[in-house]
């Protein structure tokens, strides 16, 4: 019989939404037109474990998160829910 676990990172805790974010911040600069605002728009899918968070305590005062990007969101694709992410802008 094969059992097994997984942990659901908490979205604002986790390392895995940093690295999405610090990723992402790389690219922003090979943007070729100049654009008033920047927004990044992270896909969260529960259909894939790689790509799921734990929203229930989601307060996002919680954590300002640094970025080259002006507004940041999460979009709940399953649920249809967007949320939006403090940055340091």
């Amino acid at each position: 019989m094969t059992s097994g676990g997984v942990v659901v990172p908490d979205i604002l805790k986790g390392e895995e939404l940093t690295s999405s974010i610090e990723s992402k911040n790389k690219t922003s600069e090979s943007y070729k037109e100049s654009y008033d605002q920047l927004w990044l728009l992270i896909v969260e899918d529960s259909s894939t474990m790689a790509t799921y968070f734990d929203f229930d305590n989601f307060n996002a005062n919680d954590r300002v998160f640094k970025s080259a990007f002006d507004k940041i969101f999460i979009l709940r694709r399953v649920e249809g829910k967007l949320y939006e992410l403090k940055t340091d802008n």
